[in-house]
């Protein structure tokens, strides 16, 4: 999207907007590297969101003059279009985000899209899972046609059958779309978090972010209703319960939580001195995180979630969220220096919320 900040590679304003060299800089993401035929990168769209051509252009004009021109790989599933009728940030805000910071930053390790969901219709996150793995269209008795796209679309979209296998997934699957928890049945998570598991076995690693709206839900909502009730009613987040997000709360996807470098900090003196740049996000959105009320604490997780109860207790009782210290906590990573994406090993970078 055209940027209302002059383009720079002053990291020194980095407080103020983040480009790619500011994210190079604080995670120490490698350059001039040249692609590797053994890795893959994914990122997942839900039509009628899609990225603009011309928007990647002139992020690449600002930012990554090689990639001028580059386009991700278009994996359609479910008869998934980038389409480029409907133009505004809502249709085209997000996925011309993703995808133009994903492609500069790994450059020129391809990015491919998988685009889901006809235009009439649209899709879940089920139908994106039953395209890269076959069994899972059936598995458990198969999607929720109240949830999850139904194909051939009987409304007049897309009239192709059902995408069941047929694409590969990627070494890495990225998303930035969420559900609430209290928006699905509890054997609706179950089942789809078991297949995250089932790709973490497969060594597929599986990003969700963690929510925009802190403890609240989608929009800021809170939990009106008491948790697991049918029909979840929600609030404008000034009572009621916290309201976790869905799949970030679910234990085999690694849920990442956003972050801003601190005002009227520089991030290379930050960094050369071993101060601390960066803070949970607060400006514009803020980060997600929280406890689930549908999945158990991972033994991965134990000690961090014991660690935090006991050096940071949230001055919050069990009326406003489950802190019994037995349930998943999220966000797994919020990364902050020392960071070096070159060198990470999944257990060196877990920050506890």
């Amino acid at each position: 999207m055209p940027s209302h900040h002059p383009p720079t590679s002053d990291l020194a304003n980095c407080d103020v907007h983040i480009t790619p060299d500011c994210l190079r800089a604080l995670y120490k993401i490698p350059v001039n590297y040249q692609a590797n035929s053994k890795n893959s990168y994914g990122i997942v769209e839900y039509t009628p969101q899609a990225y603009v051509p011309s928007d990647l252009d002139l992020f690449f004009a600002n930012f990554s003059k090689r990639s001028i021109g580059e386009r991700p790989i278009l994996d359609s599933i479910d008869g998934g279009v980038v389409q480029q009728t409907n133009m505004s940030f809502n249709f085209n805000g997000e996925s011309d985000l993703d995808l133009e910071y994903a492609m500069t930053l790994v450059y020129p390790q391809p990015v491919t899209l998988y685009q889901v969901g006809d235009l009439v219709e649209g899709a879940s996150f089920n139908n994106f899972l039953d395209a890269i793995d076959a069994s899972y269209c059936s598995y458990e008795g198969g999607d929720d046609p109240a949830q999850d796209g139904i194909y051939p679309d009987p409304y007049g979209g897309y009239q192709g059958p059902e995408n069941c296998g047929g694409f590969a997934a990627t070494k890495v699957i990225s998303t930035s779309y969420g559900y609430n928890e209290a928006d699905l049945t509890t054997f609706y998570q179950t089942r789809q978090c078991n297949e995250y598991m089932k790709l973490g076995l497969m060594g597929v690693s599986v990003l969700y972010s963690s929510g925009d709206y802190g403890v609240a839900g989608n929009g800021g909502q809170c939990l009106s209703s008491p948790v697991g009730a049918v029909n979840a009613t929600f609030n404008n987040g000034t009572s009621g319960r916290f309201n976790p997000s869905f799949p970030a709360s679910c234990p085999y996807v690694t849920a990442v939580g956003a972050t801003q470098v601190k005002n009227n900090t520089n991030i290379v003196k930050a960094l050369a001195t071993g101060t601390q740049p960066e803070e949970a996000c607060e400006t514009v959105i803020y980060s997600g995180g929280g406890f689930s009320n549908v999945f158990p604490l991972p033994s991965y997780q134990a000690s961090a979630v014991k660690g935090f109860f006991a050096n940071h207790p949230p001055p919050y009782g069990p009326d406003r969220f489950n802190n019994s210290q037995q349930t998943r906590g999220f966000p797994d990573l919020s990364v902050s220096p020392p960071f070096d994406a070159a060198k990470c090993y999944y257990t060196d970078c877990i920050s506890p919320g």
